[in-house]
């Protein structure tokens, strides 16, 4: 079974922006919920250590105790229905007509439209197609180089 819920809690960079928060609600129709701490990764790592040094007894009781819900940011109806009719009258319009540009660029970033000869030439030399030096840390998951695809498109 699934369930569908109309709340989203929404951690890290994005908080930090009220405009970015507010187009989101609006956009998806949902609420969107911040904690009083917004790194979720350390709040999660924090909950955990609690109940293993035995001050809490159970991650449920941890959670209880240590999340905090700061604020609410409510979608507001008058701009989703602006939206709706964005995506509606527009997006799904102007969609089938950009595929091809779309999977252009992501051949350009090196993503997964391009052929797996075009994949090897593209990584296969010191510089990609677009001028980008390797060596970043970032190993492509196809070819196991180091690369810009994972950060630029390849992952698409």
């Amino acid at each position: 079974s699934s369930s569908k819920s109309n709340e989203v809690v929404i951690a890290g960079g994005a908080t930090r922006s009220d405009l970015w928060l507010q187009l989101h609600a609006d956009i998806t129709g949902r609420t969107f919920l911040l904690n009083e701490n917004t790194d979720g990764p350390l709040l999660g790592c924090a909950i955990l250590a609690s109940v293993g040094a035995g001050i809490y007894d159970s991650v449920d009781d941890a959670v209880e105790n240590m999340v905090r819900r700061e604020r609410r940011i409510e979608p507001r109806a008058e701009a989703r229905k602006v939206y709706d009719r964005l995506y509606e009258e527009v997006y799904l319009k102007v969609r089938p007509g950009v595929k091809s540009v779309v999977h252009a660029l992501a051949e350009l970033r090196g993503g997964a439209s391009s052929s797996v000869g075009e994949e090897r030439a593209f990584w296969g030399g010191e510089h990609n197609k677009l001028g980008l030096q390797h060596g970043n840390g970032i190993r492509c998951r196809k070819w196991g180089k180091k690369c810009l695809g994972t950060i630029r498109g390849g992952s698409m």
